[in-house]
């Protein structure tokens, strides 16, 4: 995720919000975290206001 959107943006400095919304120009993200680990847990993409995407994480590998 890091890589697809543009955190720079945001004043984030201690810890991750449990909910961020991103408007790239065209859709709007709306990214919801956990708490734990800082890992998404959703993401919900609109366009218009009509929801086009739905992405639920169950669990989240990530392996270097």
């Amino acid at each position: 995720l890091f890589h697809d959107f543009d955190f720079g943006k945001f004043d984030v400095l201690k810890e991750m919000p449990k909910e961020l919304i991103y408007f790239d120009g065209t859709y709007k993200h709306v990214l919801n975290f956990s708490k734990e680990n800082l890992l998404p847990e959703s993401i919900f993409i609109y366009k218009n206001d009509k929801l086009v995407k739905a992405i639920q994480y169950e669990k989240l590998n990530i392996e270097e």
